[in-house]
């Protein structure tokens, strides 16, 4: 009875469904403190920020392209709450709009349900396993996924009316989704239009109208490409192609990352429905309604092309893509709920079907935790994540956990059959709560509780390495922190990591920090973790996050608090207008003896006698007027085979006059 007034109130029960969800996403999120995902999060961050503090597309002072990511709308829905000038509660006011957005996915799911004949009761369920989805767990994050998951779902719906009424209205409307999911998901979505023309050219039945429809998408295509082309996405296009030709990839193995998409796929759509929706949409496909087989066509191609997509970019090695794939999960629900409704009443079949498919499965489950594919890079794959975790126990061996369950829901879902259909659905949804939880809680454990922001005067600029520029990790996460920051600067030049904004730059003498052509950069100036900085002999920074009180003449990148060293160090330093400088590196380690080598690209440097405290010098010596880059490597001790970084502790001194010192032999 209760079942039956919430079906007869389907409006507040969908905003209810909705409300739900979204408080239930964002309470989830607050557990996720700062960002996980690079360069995407802090990107999307950056774009944010750029739409009320201007100019917009501007990240830490240079232009990010407007073709180069496409993914605006979250960054645009999400920018006013920037204006609070608090990185902590702004990220979370994020988090909480994107579960909002996340959320609003019921509406398209409920009424492409209805379209299909489903009664309000079965396309609320629809809706609500919309919501349990594992990607769920992304909308702790400030990816593009929750808000390109209600934009797909409702393209889906305006594509399976134009596919059914193919009418002037419905392929502008059709027309307006393709432009909005591309800008609000990327280039990934390309594969949409593509699964629709595939959809609409089999639904005749006749080769001369399938040839027809055929010349007519190539041609639809053709004029899409040369629109694009013109509106400036040109370079955009040329990076699809040239993508496209550098796969190399055997056909074996992207057949292999395929097969494992697939199941992840079929695991985060529920999977004892799995089965039943298969069948559904095979059924549909030869409905007499021509809207169910627009749908079930469309669906279809949808899910071939986005496994697809994600098995290339898990040969690129990328691992599991459910990033890409995860969106054709509700598709699935609506087809098992047209099995288990029996709309198509005509095409009755056994038993047969339900069970090989739920028994394969069950091979399925038992087989592929044998592949190593499966614990490839699992970031991308929260439902992954989640089997990886153990699901609702943590394990030492979670394969031995999820995999004979698995199996043995399949195998239930094979005794039971559909007519067993609200059974499976509790089950499925019951599986799917306990996924999406252990995802929230492994997402959590690559969460980095340090807050390391700068808080310096607008217009700062960060001092890197081009091994930091490098490093995708440590760098936006600082950026992110410190909105301050206007400008990344890479000492010693290099190419940034992915689309990290940044300019080369190098010391020169005696104080100044210049660009390429010459241009001499203006402070203020700042420095991440590990980077230690002086001038005229001073400590001004010590390995700690910091803003410089003056332009340094020596940094050393590798060289953290109180001395400490990594294994390797880059060391960059200024020369006097007309006298050499004099350096002294002064390296002391309470494990073993390790060796250490100085390499310089135009000075010289020598070791100098060990003293009796124990105190290995390495001396450097800087031209006039030029500026030295060298690199120091602390290699371990005869025997040893690490050295303990805490344990190497350096000071740097410089001398007035030139070291008397005789190096040693050795």
């Amino acid at each position: 009875m209760r079942a039956s007034t919430l079906a007869a109130h389907p409006r507040a029960t969908l905003a209810a469904v909705a409300a739900f969800s979204a408080l239930t996403h964002a309470l989830l999120a607050l557990r996720i403190h700062s960002i996980l995902y690079f360069p995407d999060e802090w990107l999307y961050a950056g774009l944010s920020r750029s739409v009320f503090t201007g100019p917009f597309a501007h990240v830490h002072g240079e232009r990010v392209s407007l073709w180069t990511i496409l993914s605006y709308t979250g960054p645009v829905l999400t920018s006013p709450v920037w204006l609070l000038h608090n990185v902590s509660l702004a990220h979370h006011l994020s988090q909480a709009v994107a579960s909002a957005a996340f959320a609003s996915a019921v509406a398209p799911v409920y009424l492409l349900a209805r379209r299909l004949g489903l009664e309000s009761g079965p396309a609320l369920v629809g809706a609500a396993l919309s919501q349990l989805i594992p990607a769920g767990s992304f909308t702790a994050t400030l990816l593009a996924e929750p808000y390109a998951y209600p934009v797909f779902l409702w393209t889906t719906l305006v594509a399976v009316d134009a596919l059914d009424r193919p009418r002037l209205r419905q392929l502008a409307l059709l027309g307006g989704a393709f432009a909005a999911l591309l800008v609000t998901g990327g280039l990934q979505f390309l594969v949409v239009p593509l699964a629709c023309g595939c959809a609409w050219m089999t639904m005749t039945r006749s080769v001369r109208g399938f040839l027809e429809r055929l010349t007519l998408t190539a041609a639809t295509v053709a004029a899409a490409a040369a629109l694009v082309s013109a509106a400036g996405g040109g370079s955009m296009l040329q990076r699809v192609i040239g993508s496209a030709d550098d796969l190399h990839y055997s056909v074996d193995s992207i057949l292999g990352w395929a097969g494992v998409n697939g199941f992840v796929v079929a695991v985060a759509s529920g999977w004892v429905i799995v089965p039943g929706a298969l069948l559904g949409l095979g059924t549909a496909m030869r409905s007499s309604a021509s809207i169910r087989r627009a749908f079930a066509r469309l669906s279809a191609f949808l899910i071939a092309g986005l496994v697809a997509e994600g098995a290339l970019w898990s040969a690129n090695g990328n691992g599991v893509y459910e990033r890409f794939t995860f969106y054709v999960a509700p598709l699935l629900a609506l087809g098992f709920l047209l099995d288990w409704r029996n709309v198509d009443r005509r095409a009755r079949r056994g038993r047969g079907p339900y069970a090989l498919l739920a028994y394969g499965a069950t091979a399925a489950a038992l087989l592929l935790p044998l592949s190593a594919r499966l614990a490839a890079n699992e970031g991308h794959a929260p439902t992954l994540l989640a089997l990886s975790d153990g699901l609702v126990v943590r394990v030492g061996s979670p394969a031995l956990v999820w995999a004979p369950l698995l199996a043995l829901l399949a195998v239930g879902a094979a005794v039971a059959g559909a007519q067993y259909g609200r059974l499976l659905l509790a089950v499925a949804g019951l599986l799917l709560v306990c996924i999406t939880a252990s995802a929230i809680r492994s997402l959590r454990d690559y969460d980095s509780q340090a807050t390391p922001a700068i808080d310096g005067s607008i217009g700062t600029t960060l001092l890197v390495n081009p091994a930091m520029a490098s490093y995708a990790f440590a760098v936006p996460r600082t950026l992110f922190w410190s909105p301050s920051i206007d400008r990344v600067a890479i000492v010693g030049g290099g190419a940034p990591a992915d689309t990290l904004p940044g300019v080369a730059a190098e010391l020169a003498p005696p104080h100044d920090l210049v660009a390429p052509r010459g241009t001499a950069l203006e402070g203020p100036f700042a420095v991440g973790t590990q980077t230690s900085a002086w001038r005229d002999g001073r400590l001004i920074a010590d390995g700690g996050l910091s803003v410089l009180r003056a332009t340094p003449d020596t940094i050393a990148f590798g060289w953290g608090k109180g001395g400490e060293l990594a294994q390797v160090v880059e060391f960059f330093a200024a020369g006097n207008r007309t006298r050499p400088r004099h350096l002294v590196i002064s390296i002391r380690s309470a494990h073993g003896s390790p060796r250490y080598a100085a390499r310089c690209t135009t000075g010289t440097s020598r070791p100098l006698p060990v003293d009796t405290r124990g105190v290995t010098k390495i001396a450097i010596v800087v031209p006039p007027n030029v500026s030295e880059e060298c690199r120091l490597s602390v290699l371990p001790a005869p025997g040893a085979s690490a050295v303990p970084v805490p344990a190497v502790r350096a000071r740097l001194t410089e001398q007035r006059d030139r070291p008397t010192d005789r190096p040693t032999t050795t």
